[in-house]
């Protein structure tokens, strides 16, 4: 008789069943007992009494790449302060999150992800990245955000510049795209809000662009912008972007988030850098999260503006240039930037700037190998085009030498002179033509200005001049 009793005990037929169910956790009790030599209902009652004192659990192991996901990533995760629990709970919500574990070591949890392709892995990365940069609410809900979280110091700085402009009553305008107004769920415009009012700014003065749905709506804000009657606007680049003239009184703009392209920058900043402000100096604020995905973002950002300088201005030294992809991310970029070693950031640099020297190399290599084939080439080519100069300029001699200052042509032996039998030329011309439809040989069946006028064989439909380079 099974004489094992201690529920909180593992002994060593627990071990042995637990070893049995790693290997198959269908395997019958019956079979199982048959190997440990005790009764099928002991081993029953022992693997209830696992499970329930959550020694161990018994799931069913998917294969990822039969259902469609033919990508897996394993990724170190660091946690801050004392919520790893928490952090590991939401983490294990996300549906490419397939396996999470707590560890010891350079991180703290090592999550399984799985994706359909390198895209999806990348989407999944790069979009959650940057919402933890903005603010980790947006990711764990009840997560603590400290007081030099983005969010905190960019409202403490809204206020004092609206405080420093309250009797201009200055105006500002703040560019989120990545968390706008929901009712239902934290987001970045309504916390910002409620920390402004926090600080003793009127909610009267305080707009969101997502408020006015109509043009006529939009107009009146924008008249209200300018007016003073409000004066922080909230809006994304979509929304808030060309076409709103709200310059009148800004005084700052704050990029709380980094949009994927240059020229997103250049239509936010260009609502405050233009004609009508009334101020001649302006702040521009750009909010960066460190050991986040911003600095890749504002890199980014830099390297496209850069690229596309070069390219407008005409200061690229080499002919070809490599484009940049807007929302992709390398697997070596996104490992340097979550591990955060400047050690690993410093490798990928230099591995990207190897494969840029790689890539200006081998054009290089092909441009000299161009140049070197029309340098081969160009004693041919100069004395073919000094040949044709010559022949062109005897062409235009002979022309002038034949040219009476009125219409003549010879067609056959009969010549037609002046504008009277220009068109009966035409006609006898054209039946002349049709006549050597289907002749073989080219024939000459007249003269123009000292050239021979032929019809080449297979094509009576049309006549040429022949001269040095005239045919």
């Amino acid at each position: 008789m099974d004489q094992h009793n201690n529920k909180n005990s593992i002994d060593e037929i627990d071990q042995h069943i637990i070893e049995a169910l790693q290997m198959d956790g269908r395997r019958p009790f019956t079979k199982i007992a048959a190997d440990l030599g005790i009764s099928e209902a002991s081993v029953r009652q022992r693997v209830a009494n696992l499970i329930n004192t959550q020694v161990m659990q018994i799931v069913a192991i998917t294969n990822p790449i039969k259902l469609g996901f033919s990508l897996a990533s394993m990724i170190g995760i660091r946690v801050s302060g004392e919520r790893l629990l928490e952090a590991a709970q939401e983490i294990s919500t996300f549906d490419e999150v397939i396996y999470l574990i707590i560890c010891t070591g350079s991180f703290d949890l090592l999550a399984e992800v799985v994706c359909r392709d390198n895209d999806h892995l990348l989407s999944f990365l790069t979009s959650d990245g940057r919402k933890a940069a903005l603010d980790l609410r947006l990711m764990v809900h009840d997560a603590a955000v400290g007081e030099e979280a983005k969010v905190y110091k960019a409202a403490r700085n809204i206020y004092r510049i609206w405080e420093e402009g309250r009797e201009a009553k200055t105006t500002q305008l703040v560019f989120c795209d990545l968390s706008t107004p929901h009712p239902e769920r934290f987001n970045v415009y309504d916390e910002v809000k409620r920390l402004l009012i926090a600080h003793g700014i009127p909610e009267q003065e305080i707009a969101y662009i997502h408020d006015a749905e109509t043009d006529a709506q939009k107009q009146e804000l924008y008249d209200a912008l300018n007016a003073g009657r409000k004066r922080i606007l909230f809006g994304s680049t979509e929304k808030c972007g060309a076409g709103t003239n709200v310059q009148r009184r800004l005084i700052a703009l704050h990029h709380l988030d980094a949009p994927w392209r240059p020229r997103d920058i250049e239509q936010r900043e260009g609502r405050i850098l233009r004609q009508g402000n009334m101020h001649d100096v302006v702040q521009i604020v750009r909010y960066a999260t460190e050991g986040s995905f911003d600095a890749y973002m504002w890199q980014t950002l830099e390297t496209k503006a850069r690229f596309i300088q070069q390219v407008m201005s005409g200061q690229v030294t080499v002919r070809e240039a490599e484009d940049l992809e807007g929302g992709a991310l390398s697997y070596a970029e996104i490992k340097a930037i979550a591990s955060g070693n400047p050690v690993v950031l410093e490798k990928v640099k230099i591995d990207t700037e190897v494969r840029r020297l790689d890539i200006l190399r081998a054009a290089h290599i092909n441009m000299q190998y161009d140049i070197a084939k029309q340098v081969r080439e160009l004693p041919e080519r100069i004395g073919r085009t000094n040949a044709r100069i010559e022949g062109l300029v005897s062409d235009l001699h002979r022309r002038t030498a034949h040219d009476t200052g009125e219409f003549a042509i010879t067609i056959g032996d009969v010549t037609y002179r002046g504008k009277k039998e220009r068109e009966q030329a035409a006609h006898i011309l054209s039946m002349a033509i049709q006549g050597m439809m289907f002749d073989q040989e080219v024939k000459v069946i007249g003269t123009y200005k000292g050239f021979e006028i032929f019809v080449k064989a297979g094509r009576a439909e049309k006549f040429y001049l022949r001269g040095h380079f005239c045919d």
